[in-house]
């Protein structure tokens, strides 16, 4: 049982790719840090977070506006007309088809395949907001399930009879981090959140706008944002408080569906080596999911 488990942790490092059109959510094993280091590295997180977010609403925030709980809860709201503004306007519009779409869009359904050192496997994602995701990796001994209602996740390995409830505080933590429905670059004035524009630099045979995104959950993720078309390119998740390892997505071949632009292929480095692809291979969008399809117990 264990070797078994071992093996699926090496082998889907990440164990889902999913954004409507593309977030990420990876699981993996975490790496051990002292009690002290945890608590420290919690607190300078906090206290560089709160910096940060009085900046990025200073940015971003129009001049005359009032930072209200309804403009919080804004996906795409009216931005200044800052060099992060206009970008983070131009790429609701054209990443996500604007603000139209995204509200018609209420869960989504994709079948891919996963490739790793280890095989081909096939791979399913069903998504639906605001925070609800459930995948499954069809194993050669059985089917790998994992899944998050909002508030809990469940894991059930193919050679185990029931799925368990995940109890780990940092394992909860990355998969609430990664379970949201589109990506952080979205309601920009959310509570805890911060924002910031690092330039323009060369990535992968593309000139992009980088972002940086400091979450709630004290992860950092940069989107590299093609300067021309304003679709993502590559997308980094760094863990502030160093539990998990760096995870690197290459994003390319975009299908545009129901006015949207859907990520075909994603390859995964951890650390710097290559770990996965995942090429999509049918999307359907509003499948009618509920939430009861999320919870395994």
């Amino acid at each position: 049982m264990h070797a078994a488990k071992s093996s699926i942790n090496r082998s889907i490092n990440l164990i889902l790719i999913y954004r409507i059109w593309f977030v990420s959510v990876f699981f993996g094993l975490h790496t051990l840090v002292l009690a002290g280091e945890k608590s420290l590295n919690a607190e300078l997180c906090r206290e560089v977070r709160l910096d940060l977010e009085k900046q990025s609403i200073y940015t971003l925030l129009p001049d005359g506006s009032e930072l209200t709980n309804k403009l919080r809860n804004e996906p795409m709201p009216e931005l200044k007309g800052s060099i992060l503004g206009q970008i983070l306007s131009r790429f609701y519009k054209e990443s996500t088809g604007g603000l139209e779409n995204w509200k018609d869009v209420n869960s989504v359904a994709m079948s891919s395949k996963y490739k790793n050192a280890e095989g081909e496997f096939k791979h399913r994602i069903i998504a639906k907001k605001p925070d609800f995701i459930k995948v499954s990796i069809y194993m050669s001994n059985g089917v790998y399930l994992k899944s998050f209602d909002g508030n809990h996740g469940w894991e059930k390995f193919p050679t185990e009879q029931k799925a368990k409830l995940i109890r780990d505080e940092q394992s909860l933590r990355r998969l609430a981090n990664d379970s949201r429905f589109m990506n952080h670059l979205l309601y920009p004035f959310k509570k805890g959140k911060a924002y910031e524009y690092m330039g323009i630099v060369r990535e992968s045979d593309s000139v992009c706008h980088k972002i940086r995104v400091h979450t709630e959950k004290h992860f950092i993720m940069d989107y590299f944002i093609d300067v021309e078309t304003y679709l993502e390119v590559k997308v980094v998740q760094t863990d502030s408080m160093g539990y998990f390892d760096r995870v690197e997505l290459n994003i390319s071949g975009h299908k545009i569906i129901e006015g949207m632009p859907f990520p075909i292929k994603v390859e995964t480095y951890i650390n710097g080596s290559w770990n996965s692809e995942l090429i999509m291979e049918k999307i359907e969008t509003n499948v009618g999911l509920v939430n009861w399809m999320f919870q395994l117990n």
